[in-house]
């Protein structure tokens, strides 16, 4: 993942080279950055089963990450420390100023034990209310700063392990 990367280094770009066929949701966000490369078909060395490559599952990955590549050039807010322990969740957030807008992203590990959690998430304004939005549901919701940031904070579940999501927040709504 370039949780690590993130502290240092805002624009980069990582590689993803997915095992044919598999879809692996969790690897490709893992690697969403400001530049992401992705060799498509690249790395197999005899692939014949062409027709059962997840193009449909593709062209849905390059578009979120085509709608959250902007915020990866913001301030960089790491919600949990950073561990390579398989049993921990990975979470972080990118917040664009300019925008007033921002982006967190939340990665259940393989061993994880848990399947729930409470973030306290960074918002520039308490007093706003936000919009989140799932980008795999498209579902919303509006939420006070002083929710997000206090407290409990944003409550959400990734029942299978090795599952992520990822939040577009958008402040001044509601």
């Amino acid at each position: 993942m370039n949780h690590g990367l993130n502290c240092f280094f805002n624009a980069h770009a990582i590689g993803t080279g997915l095992v044919a066929g598999s879809g692996e949701t969790y690897r490709f966000r893992s690697t969403m950055s400001e530049g992401m490369a992705f060799a498509f078909m690249a790395y197999e060395k005899s692939w014949k089963d062409y027709d059962n490559y997840p193009v449909e599952w593709h062209k849905k990955m390059f578009s979120q990450f085509m709608r959250v590549r902007e915020f990866y050039s913001g301030d960089y807010y790491p919600l949990l420390a950073q561990t390579p322990d398989p049993q921990a969740w990975c979470a972080y957030e990118f917040w664009r100023e300019d925008l007033n807008s921002g982006i967190a992203a939340f990665f259940r590990r393989e061993e994880s034990p848990f399947s729930s959690g409470d973030f306290q998430l960074f918002i520039p304004d308490l007093n706003e209310n936000y919009k989140i939005e799932n980008v795999d549901t498209g579902e919303t919701s509006i939420i006070s700063g002083r929710t997000l940031t206090e407290g409990k904070g944003y409550s959400l579940t990734l029942a299978p392990r090795e599952s992520c999501l990822i939040l577009i927040q958008k402040g001044g709504e509601g």
